[in-house]
């Protein structure tokens, strides 16, 4: 197929099983306890196909807001871009054109937020709308929306979505094992700094580079590193 527009195109190496992880899916899947508060990773698994998560999620972590007999509720950070909407009445514009903003009392559908009241910008794309407006001459006025990049949008804001997946799409995350086991071992030399009074850093310092020593080449040779001739094979 060519430009395919199915909503789980794409995804053949994506939700495909591990080589020889085929089979039956082990009970531990099934009897792992999910609270509220934990945090998780979805990863889709091909064989399931109900309660599988849309491909933009494959792969993110989340935190759990619900709990449910088959399935989580995941809230999961998603970057989105604003667009805005105008409805106009019969009027054609190209593409790339100057436009200026200006909100009309008369006509509710369509009509921009306050904030962009007065702005000007750029049409990007010019589509029909899905009404008609009619005259006071019994007309019909084909209406047509364009869509504005307005300034005053904001790239990359980061909202929470709730998504509802099966407990086969999710695990457990260890982002966070690092940290849990840096905290119980600075407690214990929070402990062992209490008993001899001796103070312990408890900060983490970048790794330092290898201290000065001597290598020795009487049983290790220099050896010389160069990429391998090439060689034309006729």
């Amino acid at each position: 197929m060519v430009n395919p527009k199915g909503i789980r195109r794409g995804t053949r190496y994506m939700f495909a099983r591990k080589f020889r992880k085929h089979g039956i899916e082990p009970l531990s899947t099934y009897y792992r306890i999910y609270r509220r508060g934990d945090i998780v990773d979805i990863k889709g698994n091909g064989a399931f196909q109900k309660g599988m998560p849309f491909k933009a999620y494959h792969g993110r972590t989340g935190r759990v807001f619900n709990v449910t007999k088959h399935a989580v509720g995941v809230l999961v950070n998603k970057r989105v871009r604003l667009l805005l909407c105008i409805t106009l009445l019969a009027l054609t514009l190209p593409l790339y054109v100057y436009v200026d903003i200006k909100g009309n009392g008369a006509f509710q559908k369509g009509m921009p937020f306050k904030a962009y009241h007065g702005r000007t910008d750029r049409v990007f794309s010019v589509t029909f709308c899905l009404r008609f407006q009619r005259a006071s001459n019994k007309t019909l006025i084909y209406g047509t929306s364009i869509l504005v990049p307005s300034s005053r949008i904001v790239l990359n804001r980061v909202i929470q979505k709730r998504i509802n997946v099966r407990v086969e799409h999710v695990r457990p995350s260890k982002c966070r094992q690092d940290f849990l086991n840096r905290v119980k071992e600075n407690e214990k030399k929070k402990k062992l700094a209490r008993e001899t009074g001796v103070i312990v850093p408890i900060r983490r310092m970048p790794a330092e580079p290898r201290k000065a020593h001597l290598v020795k080449t009487r049983y290790n040779k220099p050896q010389l590193l160069c990429p391998v001739r090439f060689e034309i094979i006729a």
